[in-house]
């Protein structure tokens, strides 16, 4: 009686599964013309007895594959109930209700494996019905109900309608539960579904050819290091980076060159066709600008050595700072620094600067640095009095009007207050001999000294009216006027210190030719602290720092 029951239990399932992978075929098919079919509206009357509409053109094959899995299921169901009724009763219960001598015939078997197939998709409250002995024990009965259940799964994709009852009463009393239980149906709605349809497009496209006219390609430029090198080469596609080696291949036209130009093609692999090449720079190392040094009417510019990698550099300056105008100079040098003199006042410069190496009669150059902007110190004259970079210039080049000044500054004053205090706490007497002088003293004093040793040793000591340092009020001469002070506590004291307080020594040693005056450490000129301390920082003289000069006209 076992192999009875289990060869019925493998009909039943054999001819689910026959079922399943045929609505699973049907399924496929539909799929495969998704595109071309438009969208229809359906309902499924749902467990609960609620109608669901959707729409949709295709169907994904996953459907029968989760029906096949789900009959598997039920033949397992199937064979545990069956030891359970042997174990627990001695009869199954369709052998309690037929009588031992009745046989199964093979058309009651093929009925009910059809009926079975059906019965999948018939609700659980029809499937209870209790199966009447004379369906069962009726051969006419079993082939009614074979014929009624043809018929039903012939309408039922069309329009959805309930199984007649006859065809849940025979499978039912040929075998029960051994049928697929309703839940493991996939309900057509979801194959529709939205979601399942756009994977299945998305599929379809990702295993479409795209061609490399449609992808982006990145191929970056190379710095010379004295070897052979490749380049690093992207390539993207709807932002996705594509894998080297797989999607596409890289050919070079030849042996890549250490510097200079060079051809690659990328060749196109797998879901992707097509090819292209592309050129490639390796280029020299670049360089740039390190520091630069402004003045009224000159400048220097100081950049990176890379001579051990480069053959020569090529340097622009221009007005403007895109050198797209025809204001653009270029200098090709050897050297590391440049120097620019006689330039017009107030001027501003924008630099840039490339390597470059000798490729027989051409040229590889690096890329162009950063633009650094320089502008010029700038002079302004106001009311007469020549203004640069802040500060008042008064010497042998540049001369104040007669009417200029009425006496020291309340800003050089009180510096130089601040110094006497905290020079007396060192134990340094200071005080001012010579403070303002106006042009009509000025006047006294130089002529006194062409009268004592002449104009020319006057020049060297004494300024002209209107040339004076005294006049502007911010020079003052302290302690005394005479070479003695030289290397006096008090002398060295200034120099150690005056910077502190905004001074500095205005004519310092060895530097008569630049400033025009002889070493005067008694004379001090008031800047203001940052100005005086970027001075002293640099080492030069006034004249030297502004790039002015300092010379009687005649």
């Amino acid at each position: 009686m076992k192999k009875k029951i289990a060869l019925l239990s493998m009909c039943i399932i054999a001819a689910a599964l026959q079922a399943a992978c045929s609505s699973g075929t049907q399924n496929i098919s539909t799929t495969s013309y998704a595109s071309s079919v438009p969208d229809t509206l359906y309902t499924d009357t749902m467990a609960d007895g609620s109608v669901a509409e959707y729409s949709g053109s295709s169907q994904s094959s996953k459907e029968s594959d989760d029906t096949i899995s789900q009959a598997e299921s039920s033949f397992v169901q199937s064979e545990q109930q069956s030891e359970q009724w042997t174990e627990e009763n001695s009869l199954p219960p369709e052998e309690q209700s037929v009588p031992e001598s009745s046989t199964v015939n093979s058309d009651t078997v093929s009925s009910s494996a059809e009926s079975s197939s059906e019965a999948t998709s018939t609700p659980a409250e029809s499937r209870s019905a209790v199966p009447t002995e004379s369906s069962i024990n009726s051969p006419e009965s079993s082939a009614r109900a074979h014929e009624s259940s043809s018929e039903q799964y012939e309408t039922i994709p069309e329009n959805h309608s309930a199984p007649t009852e006859s065809s849940i009463s025979q499978e039912e009393t040929t075998h029960p539960e051994s049928s697929v239980p309703e839940s493991s149906m996939i309900p057509e709605s979801i194959a529709q579904n939205d979601i399942f349809s756009s994977i299945i497009r998305e599929e379809s496209n990702e295993s479409s050819i795209v061609n490399i006219k449609r992808c982006r390609i990145r191929v970056d430029d190379l710095v010379y290091t004295g070897y052979n090198l490749t380049p690093t080469v992207i390539v993207t596609y709807n932002g996705r980076t594509l894998a080297k080696g797989t999607d596409y291949r890289i050919k070079y036209s030849s042996v890549p060159k250490n510097i200079g130009k060079n051809v690659l093609t990328v060749i196109m692999m797998g879901n992707f066709e097509g090819s292209e090449s592309y050129a490639y720079m390796v280029r020299p190392e670049g360089t740039s600008i390190t520091d630069y040094t402004a003045k009224v009417s000159r400048l220097v510019v100081n950049w990176q050595n890379k001579s051990k990698a480069v053959d020569r550099y090529s340097i622009q300056y221009s007005t403007d700072k895109n050198f797209s105008s025809g204001n653009v100079n270029t200098i090709v040098t050897q050297s590391t620094s440049l120097l620019l003199k006689d330039l017009p006042q107030n001027a501003e410069y924008y630099f840039r600067i490339r390597t470059f190496v000798f490729m027989g009669d051409d040229r590889v150059y690096s890329e162009w640095s950063d633009t650094v902007k320089i502008a010029l110190k700038k002079v302004e004259v106001i009311d007469g009095v020549t203004v640069i970079d802040g500060m008042i210039i008064a010497n042998k080049t540049y001369a104040l009007p007669s009417s200029y000044g009425n006496g020291l500054t309340p800003e050089a004053e009180n510096a130089f207050y601040k110094m006497q205090s905290a020079a007396a706490k060192d134990g340094i007497s200071l005080y001012i001999v010579s403070g303002f002088r106006s042009y009509s003293t000025q006047d006294y004093t130089y002529h006194y000294f062409v009268n004592d040793r002449g104009r020319a040793e006057a020049d060297r000591v004494s300024a002209r009216p209107g040339h004076s340092e005294h006049q502007t009020g911010l020079a003052m001469d302290i302690n005394s006027t005479s070479f003695s002070f030289v290397g006096t506590p008090e002398a060295k004291w200034l120099a150690a210190n005056c910077v502190k307080y905004g001074f500095i020594v205005r004519y310092p040693e060895g530097k008569e030719q630049i400033t025009g005056y002889r070493y005067e450490p008694w004379h001090l000129r008031y800047l203001g602290i940052d100005k005086a301390k970027e001075i002293d920082d640099s080492g030069l003289t006034v004249e030297e720092f502004l790039g002015i000069t300092s010379q009687y006209a005649d």
